[in-house]
């Protein structure tokens, strides 16, 4: 799943090849304005049918009296994806935006590896909100889950923390060519739930 920088795409002199068209580009910007400064960035796009910039989600859950809230929250926090065919056009826009937003390598769009995108794909299943949402799991009388629905299913040996109770486990998945611990929630069948009306990033 890991490559060098070569796979990635990035010559020795820093610049990034166009490898394939529909790329996932990365936008960088404060924590807690990603969705306005995306909000932003899909106007300057507006002649498109879906808005090419996004916020890659994740649903949050906590326990309360007995019932799992659900909620949603950036999966990586501070960072917008864009799937693009044309990064230059990107840069230009970031550049409209004066400061609020930056790329990655000296002001060229970065996208991510290949094997990347695929991941976070498999991980959102199609979703029309970008949001990763609860896998189903089944566990045993120990607690420790034997399977999983989806992608999660492969990726049980990459699960480096566990709370069941919580409804909560930790991965490790590649992000920008480096290992990021991200949490996902789960959930059992005939767990009690509720949605949050006002879903918040």
């Amino acid at each position: 799943m890991y490559r060098d920088f070569a796979e990635q795409g990035i010559c020795e002199n820093g610049r990034t090849e166009r490898k394939r068209p529909g790329m996932w580009y990365v936008v960088q910007t404060t924590v807690g304005s990603e969705k306005q400064i995306a909000e932003k960035l899909n106007r300057v796009y507006s002649e498109h049918a879906d808005p090419p910039c996004f916020v890659l989600l994740k649903e949050r859950t906590w326990r309360r009296e007995g019932i799992y809230q659900i909620g949603v929250e950036p999966m990586f926090p501070g960072y917008i994806f864009v799937d693009t065919e044309d990064p230059q056009r990107l840069e230009e826009n970031v550049h409209r935006l004066a400061g609020k937003a930056q790329l990655l390598m000296g002001g060229q769009a970065l996208a991510i590896e290949s094997s990347e995108e695929i991941l976070f794909k498999e991980l959102l299943r199609g979703d029309s909100q970008h949001t990763v949402r609860r896998f189903l799991v089944q566990a045993n009388e120990a607690g420790e889950i034997v399977s999983a629905e989806g992608i999660l299913g492969e990726l049980l040996g990459q699960i480096v923390r566990k709370r069941f109770r919580k409804r909560v486990v930790t991965l490790e998945i590649p992000f920008l060519g480096k290992t990021h611990q991200v949490e996902l929630s789960i959930r059992v069948k005939d767990d009690r739930e509720k949605t949050m009306k006002e879903e918040t990033i």
